[in-house]
């Protein structure tokens, strides 16, 4: 779980949001939104901590999790570690090629920007090991089960 600061710089504003998935919910946010955003911040937290910042800068709020951008916010943002985007541009490929899926279609996925349903992303996982959020929790009794009923529906 994390709490994550995602701005837009061209406004002057940014959000403190908590999600288990930050990737996933700005790649949601930057799609709807009319303004350039830019996640530029993770921090492990939980809902406390978001809560605890939410106060913390308070006087500068906004709109519901906005922010104006003050030169605190700014100077907290900056000490904290900045969000480096994973490279997934070989996984792509390879899950492209092992599932038989489009590049697209697997940056799409990799990226949060489109689910894939449940049995192609046990498929994912079991031929590159990488595991969609959608079955992070799944135990291996789970997974297995899935497989057995995408097996009878093909």
């Amino acid at each position: 779980m994390s709490v994550y600061f995602i701005t837009a710089r061209t406004a002057g504003k940014a959000k403190i949001g908590f999600a288990t998935d930050a990737a996933s919910r700005f790649a949601k946010m930057k799609v709807d939104s009319p303004l350039p955003l830019t996640l530029e911040r993770v921090i492990d937290g939980d809902i406390e901590t978001e809560q605890a910042l939410h106060a913390r800068f308070g006087t500068s709020r906004t709109h519901g999790e906005w922010f104006d951008i003050t030169p605190e916010l700014d100077a907290f943002m900056a000490s904290q570690p900045e969000y480096v985007r994973p490279v997934r541009r070989f996984l792509g490929r390879d899950i492209s090629d092992s599932c038989g899926i489009s590049k697209s279609y697997a940056s799409e996925i990799l990226n949060g920007i489109r689910r894939p349903p449940l049995g192609l992303a046990v498929r994912i996982y079991r031929e590159v090991g990488w595991r969609h959020p959608r079955i992070t929790d799944l135990t291996e009794d789970e997974l297995a089960l899935l497989e057995r009923i995408e097996a009878k529906t093909a």
